[in-house]
């Protein structure tokens, strides 16, 4: 799994989810990660994850599977890590899948404290 900057420091993008969500969560947030934001050079929150959001998305399955994404967005508010808002299904006009995107509003505390990270 794999984090994007955006143009903007404070929104990350989450690609090549996991079909684990806390494996997913954790590869997001590594332990031996940044002191400082590489763009601004502000302090990170304990939690490790240097974004006040995150960026999501997935092709969504055929059926009554659930898709990455879509576990990883419920991962996170069973665990009361922030909030996140789903957008519609639409169509990928690239490549025909149905795709659905998440963004999600970190709680730096909480996650720090799920983590075991607090400072």
């Amino acid at each position: 799994m794999e984090m994007s900057d955006t143009k903007n420091c404070g929104i990350l993008e989450a690609h090549g989810l996991l079909d684990d969500p806390l494996k997913s969560l954790r590869a997001m947030t590594p332990e031996d990660g940044e002191d400082e934001c590489e763009t601004c050079g502000q302090d990170l929150p304990a939690g490790g994850l240097d974004a006040s959001h995150v960026l999501f998305s997935d092709k969504v399955p055929t059926g009554r599977a659930l898709s990455r994404g879509a576990k990883l967005a419920a991962f996170i508010t069973a665990k009361h890590l922030g909030h996140v808002a789903a957008s519609r299904v639409a169509k990928n006009p690239n490549s025909e899948n149905n795709i659905q995107a998440w963004l999600w509003t970190v709680n730096h505390a909480a996650l720090a404290t799920f983590l075991g990270r607090e400072e």
